[in-house]
This record gives C-alpha cells, structure tokens and sequence, in this order.
C-alpha cells in the first residue's frame, strides 16, 4: 500500500484510521462518536465481531473504593514537565507519580493503575462515598437507614417502629444485612434508596451513576466502520495470499489468486491516475494543489488522466 500510494495519496492517514479501535469494554466510559468493537450474535446464532460507533455517551462500572489514586497537581512543577503530561486515556496504564492533562487540569497518579489490571480511575471522578459505620450495641435507639457493624457484618435499620434493642441485627428482622459489591447488580444513586455496598471491608453508597449503560444497537450505538472500504478489501486481498503462501503455497484456490491479481492491479492503476481510487490527494506546500507526476504536470494541460498519454 505504501509503496504504491504513498507519493500521491494521504494513505498514511487512512491506515490510522480504526488502528486504535479497541474491543468493548463495560469499565469503560465512551463519549459520544468514538467507535470499538463488539461480538454480536444473529438470528442464526452465528457470532460475529463489528464496529460501532456511540451515538451518545455510555458510563462504564466504577467500583467503590476509599483508595485515592489522583491527586491533583496543586504544587510547583517545571513547565517543561506540565507541557509533556499527555492527555489521560482509561486504555493505558499509569504509574506513580505519572502527570497526566485532564480537561485543563493536571493530575499526579498517586497508586499504579490501568486498563489492563482492570483498574480505571478518572481523575477527580467519585462515584461513591464512604458511609459511617457504627457498632451495634443494645439499648439504643437507631435511626432508620443508620449503619451498624455487628459480628463481621454490616447492617442497617430499614424499619423503626417495633424494633426491640436488645435483639441483635441478626436476628431482628427491622435489620438488613449489607451484601458485597457486585458487577452483575445495579445501584441507585438515588440517597433515598440507601443503596449501601461493602467492599474493601468498608461501607459505600453511590452517589453518581455507578453502573454500566446497557448498549442497544440504533439507540445509542449503530453499526459504522470509520475505514476506507477500498483500502480494507484490497488490503485484505494482499494479506490472505501472502499469508497463504507462507501456510501452503501449492494449495491456493484460484478466486484467492484472482482477488490478489486484482487488488494488485487496483493499486497500480491508482498509482499512475488510470482509476479514481476515491482517496484523498497529498497536497503540494505552495500552490496548495494535488501532487500529480512529472510527466503529467509537465506536458499535460489538463490533469484529467484519461487524456495523459504518459500514463499507459
């Protein structure tokens, strides 16, 4: 591809594009219009992978946690050092003391974490905050939704009325038990639904939006792929027979062959202006015009290549 088109087209820019797309992630939050990639199943039960591109934003799972793993950068630091913080990205992995740019703030990692040990903190976002925990004792009186450690446990009063102090949260049915943080159930955060999580042996209660936003195809997501579709197919040509050659040179079907024939013939005419390879133009840095060759700039007054006898 490069060896044909790199002179004339921006072929460099085209095969960028999608190079990042990454597969789908429910710990990740996606803006809108960014794409990845996801296995979908059809009618028929087969399964296949595409890209789709988000029509809206969709929240990724935050787990709780009391672990401070940004702080932001509020003491002197060189302004070599701020102007080199990349942007922040939930697909890498940060060490401690990395600087990152969020917005236009800067933020110092204070624990290593990242995208591959399924550990992603935004800077300055909280979704949870740690609840006081107090210890049961009998001959008090609690108040409703109040959070009390009893046996190793966590309990809080869901109902006041009839509630006999000297019985002990285990036994009182006015007591709930707080079950462990889980990624398969969703958590209000509503504070009037009291929607308390255990985790790291602490209590939390959500107070932004710490689920996953269910994907629906043509709802908040649809079906794009952002690549050229000429660049793909040919490129796909090229690849398999090379790779074929390499598996069983002497066992390749004829229509492999034919494919690879043709895109190799795509991508030569391409180069000498025979077809329209719908690909954008490499621009000259003065007149600010398409890139054509010598031949054609020369002794051709019209740059309409069917009429460019060089170029046979």
């Amino acid at each position: 591809m490069l060896e044909y088109l790199d002179q004339y087209y921006e072929i460099e820019k085209l095969l960028l594009v999608g190079k990042c797309i990454g597969d789908y992630s429910p710990a990740v939050s996606y803006p809108a219009n960014v794409h990845f990639r996801k296995k979908v199943t059809d009618v028929d039960g087969k399964e296949t992978e595409k890209i789709f591109k988000t029509l809206t934003a969709i929240n990724g799972y935050k787990k709780p946690t009391a672990l401070i793993y940004w702080e932001q950068v509020m003491d002197f630091v060189s302004l070599d050092v701020l102007e080199k913080a990349p942007r922040y990205s939930q697909l890498l992995m940060y060490a401690k003391g990395d600087i990152v740019r969020f917005g236009t703030e800067y933020w110092r990692c204070l624990i290593p974490h990242g995208f591959k040990a399924n550990e992603i903190h935004i800077p300055g976002c909280v979704a949870w905050k740690e609840v006081e925990v107090t210890p049961w004792s009998a001959n008090m009186e609690w108040e409703q939704h109040k959070v009390v450690s009893y046996a190793e446990g966590f309990y809080t009063l869901t109902e006041v009325e009839d509630t006999t102090p000297n019985v002990a949260p285990d036994e009182n049915e006015n007591w709930a038990m707080i079950g462990d943080y889980s990624l398969d159930y969703e958590y209000s955060n509503d504070e009037a639904d009291h929607d308390y999580v255990v985790a790291e042996g602490k209590v939390f209660l959500p107070i932004l939006d710490p689920n996953t936003t269910a994907i629906v195809e043509n709802v908040n997501i649809v079906v794009d792929d952002p690549r050229n579709a000429s660049v793909v197919e040919n490129m796909s040509h090229i690849a398999i027979w090379y790779a074929l050659q390499l598996i069983s040179p002497t066992n390749i079907s004829e229509a492999k062959r034919w494919a690879f024939e043709d895109s190799m013939k795509w991508l030569y005419d391409a180069s000498k202006f025979k077809i329209n390879p719908q690909l954008p133009r490499k621009l000259e840095h003065v007149p600010g015009e398409p890139k054509v060759d010598w031949a054609l700039a020369t002794f051709q007054r019209s740059y309409d290549p069917n009429q460019n006898p060089w170029l046979i």
